[in-house]
């Protein structure tokens, strides 16, 4: 004749791990079975916040663990309101009566990133130069965010909560900076909310200036003749060596006279006074 099992088992949740702050996307969150008169060999299976639990543990002497990875577009979770519908099952395949009360907690959690949906520049477009400023617009799903710190052109920029889930700051061109072609400029922020959830902002979704973040040079500027004493009528030609060529502002004086120098196409520009 068969053995015969008329017992189901019997189970409750006797602890939470973390069971206090707040969870975020990514976070583990473990509960531990204890199995009525520690009987051994159960097979636990069940789910908390609606999703199946992982990483089934038999501890031993009738304690079980389970564990709830949280996963971007689960339920969020209240202070202490976290659902659970767990069974034991035996050998035998009797069932326990389903274990739904959690000890008492404070643990929330949130899994929900924060968003960015659009990262705007302006001015967006033309030549912005040394000097010149770019103001930053970030448009997130929320307010309050952290991790306003980052960098705009590799330069670090802050920016400034205004409210509505809208950040702003701005860059300023300084000399030396990385030169950038239209629509190239890089961002880089990480914003996170208040359970450290995250989201990068490591493009613009508007268009963005070229920037032309090195000033021209002058090298040397040569007379010639550059000796003896010049009399009325006589010439002199300047000679102005530049760090590249296509330049303007090339109307100037000489000896308080007016002079328009011609550019050379060889990073030279030459007039005559």
């Amino acid at each position: 004749t068969p053995a015969i099992d008329c017992n189901k088992p019997t189970g409750s949740v006797t602890a939470l791990a973390p069971n206090s702050g707040t969870s975020k996307v990514g976070n583990t969150v473990t509960l531990t079975v204890t199995a009525g008169n520690s009987e051994t060999g159960l097979t636990l299976a069940g789910t908390i916040n609606s999703k199946a639990g992982t990483n089934v543990v038999e501890v031993g002497g009738g304690v079980y663990t389970i564990d709830y990875v949280v996963a971007e577009g689960d339920n969020d979770v209240t202070s202490g309101n976290l659902a659970c519908s767990l069974t034991l099952t035996d050998a035998a395949g009797n069932v326990s009566v389903a274990i739904s009360s959690i000890p008492a907690n404070t643990l929330a959690i949130d899994c929900h990133s924060p968003t960015v949906s659009t990262v705007v520049a302006n001015p967006a477009v033309g030549t912005r130069k040394v000097g010149d400023s770019i103001t930053v617009t970030v448009t997130a799903s929320e307010a309050g965010l952290s991790g306003l710190s980052g960098t705009v052109n590799a330069k670090a920029v802050t920016l400034t909560d205004q409210g509505a889930g809208v950040y702003s700051g701005t860059y300023t061109i300084a000399e030396g900076d990385t030169d950038r072609a239209a629509n190239a400029l890089p961002i880089a922020f990480t914003l996170a909310d208040a359970a450290g959830n995250t989201v990068a902002v490591s493009a613009f979704t508007s268009t963005t200036p070229a920037i032309d973040c090195h000033s021209p040079t002058v090298s040397t500027v040569v007379a010639n003749p550059a000796v003896g004493t010049r009399k009325v009528g006589d010439n002199i030609v300047v000679t102005v060596t530049a760090g590249e060529a296509g330049l303007s502002g090339l109307s100037g004086t000489v000896n308080g006279k007016a002079v328009t120098l011609t550019d050379n196409a060889d990073n030279t520009y030459s007039g005559t006074y």
